[in-house]
């Protein structure tokens, strides 16, 4: 996605953070979300860097923007201010990295610490290569913290596009004034789409009502 992204008009903009230790894939998986690219030794992450996705629900558009931090411990300070007012917090490791994984719960409990009401969501990422995570150990830490879980691979793009319509819609469905928001918009915008076709209609009707035949 390029630039010509912030001349799209968009009814709202919406925060996600992406969290997890360095070297998980959080980079190559926005930039396969946001530009379609993968990049084998893609530069380190500093701090926090974001970008934008412009979704588009029945017809309305709708910003993400998509903050994308990395998991060094020296930055880790810096994180409080991009938490507020997400909407989702989305955790990422290497399902061929076991301390990655061991750190998820370091993760959490950061996010859920600054008390905020974002919707978190856990992803294994590189499923493409030989994983020394095993989802029984996955599905056994993650049973009782009610969090959804994915699988993605970023070399590939493997349920890339997948994941992140799903988490998504789950934002959507437990926001309900966003939810209302965007119905509403979503009406309007069919009810304007059928308006200027029906008067594309009449003005094609009345050119043939206009017409007349000079072949004879």
């Amino acid at each position: 996605m390029g630039n010509d992204s912030r001349d799209i008009d968009c009814i709202r903009e919406l925060k996600i953070v992406f969290l997890g230790d360095s070297a998980v894939g959080k980079s190559s998986l926005i930039n396969q979300l946001c530009y379609g690219e993968f990049q084998y030794n893609p530069n380190q992450t500093i701090g926090v860097e974001s970008r934008e996705k412009i979704y588009n629900y029945n017809g309305v558009n709708i910003r993400l923007r998509i903050f994308d931090s990395s998991g060094q411990p020296n930055f880790r300070s810096c994180l409080n201010q991009y938490y507020r007012n997400a909407l989702a917090v989305i955790i990422v490791f290497d399902l061929n990295n076991y301390a990655s994984f061991k750190s998820l719960s370091d993760w959490i409990a950061e996010a859920n610490s600054f008390e905020i009401s974002s919707l978190i969501f856990v992803v294994g990422n590189k499923n493409d290569l030989d994983r020394v995570v095993l989802i029984e150990d996955i599905e056994r830490f993650l049973r009782k913290k009610n969090i959804n879980y994915f699988e993605t691979s970023a070399a590939n793009r493997d349920n890339v596009e997948k994941v992140f319509s799903n988490i998504f819609n789950t934002i959507i469905v437990s926001r309900g004034s966003l939810r209302n928001l965007l119905e509403k918009h979503s009406i309007q915008s069919s009810k304007d789409k059928n308006h200027k076709n029906k008067r594309k209609r009449n003005f094609f009707d009345r050119l043939c009502c206009c017409s007349k035949d000079y072949s004879s």
